[in-house]
């Protein structure tokens, strides 16, 4: 888990705001477990400019402090390979995604009068995704505006990112997390709150 300590001085609040991120994971997963596609996905974190060992999943891999609004809460590189026999479709998704809402601190409670009492939290909206698309093993030098979705619109549906991943090919996906509330109102009612999340990549044939 990483705290995210954040201060609004753009936006005119004073107060320390505290909020929690913790992302517990990575997974590759089959779009459909039960159909025997020939489809198959392996990930791996890229470091020193080498992919390690492709596996199913991978262990979690931010963990960072002192974030303020607009910077970057977690910015890593993961090796995605397609090990199955066909070519697929490429697609990202957030699982298992919970906001929960710890306490009331600073002005909080002035726009939420729910929070506290480890109720439903607003932390997830405020966090914003980029990602970056590449050959491996480099780590992409830029994200792409067009595949920016905010947590909750991530866990909805899935995000296509590449229409083609073909047999053996290994793709580097940068997965860049921003802590950027959209307003004023959406920083202060998510200090102080929690919000965990796994991803996870599948690869299915195309429609």
């Amino acid at each position: 888990m990483s705290s995210v300590d954040t201060r609004f001085g753009r936006f005119g609040v004073v107060a320390m705001l505290v909020a929690a991120v913790a992302l517990t994971g990575i997974s590759a997963v089959r779009a459909d477990d039960d159909d025997d596609d020939g489809t198959d996905v392996k990930v791996a974190k890229l470091a020193n400019g080498r992919c390690g060992k492709l596996a199913d999943s991978l262990p979690v891999l931010v963990s960072r402090t002192g974030v303020r609004p607009g910077e970057v809460v977690g910015d890593v590189t993961v090796c995605v390979a397609n090990s199955g026999e066909e070519a697929g479709l490429l697609s990202l998704r957030a699982l298992e995604l919970v906001d929960v809402d710890r306490s009331c601190t600073g002005a909080e409670s002035t726009r939420d009068t729910t929070c506290g009492g480890s109720r439903r939290g607003e932390l997830s909206p405020t966090l914003l995704q980029q990602v970056g698309l590449g050959a491996c093993p480099s780590v992409p030098s830029a994200t792409n505006p067009t595949l920016d979705r905010r947590l909750p619109g991530l866990q909805g549906s899935s995000l296509v990112l590449i229409d083609r991943l073909a047999r053996k090919q290994v793709a580097c996906i940068r997965l860049r997390l921003k802590y950027e509330p959209p307003d004023e109102g959406a920083g202060v009612v998510s200090q102080s709150d929690r919000a965990t999340w796994r991803y996870a990549f599948s690869l299915s044939e195309r429609p």
